[in-house]
């Protein structure tokens, strides 16, 4: 697959690939990451919201919501999305890695050490030797 802009050229922004492909979903959370750590959650949240009207049900948007509400400090929304999230792909590390961190914001370690182990049990990148999950 090749990613291009509307002039079929080299995209300007990243939302252009976003919404040429509303099903990347790889995109879409690189797009939020990306946002996130420039401080731009709000056009990315227009973004999201503009994709999940054409595409509801899409695992990248519960995550990719989810990490929008998650910087806002909308635990209890982000909670509902990466549950939705679950509810779609029970085998979503992401999902669990994102329960995980967010049980360690709400000081809850029992929790969190459960969904990341959860999470890293399921990931596709396994290291040779377990990585040690218990929270101190």
């Amino acid at each position: 697959m090749s990613i291009s802009g509307p002039d079929g050229g080299r995209p300007e922004r990243g939302e252009e690939v976003v919404e040429g492909d509303p099903g990347n979903e790889q995109a879409l959370l690189l797009l939020v990451d990306t946002s996130l750590t420039a401080r731009d959650v709000d056009e990315t949240r227009r973004i999201v919201e503009s994709l999940r009207s054409r595409n509801k049900d899409s695992l990248g948007n519960h995550l990719a919501m989810a990490a929008l509400l998650l910087a806002g400090h909308d635990k209890s929304g982000a909670d509902g999305e990466f549950r939705k999230a679950l509810a779609m792909k029970p085998d979503s590390p992401a999902a669990y890695e994102g329960l995980g961190n967010l049980a360690l914001q709400r000081n809850d370690a029992k929790t969190a050490e459960e969904y990341l182990k959860k999470a890293a049990d399921l990931s596709l990148i396994r290291a040779p030797v377990r990585i040690d999950t218990r929270i101190s």
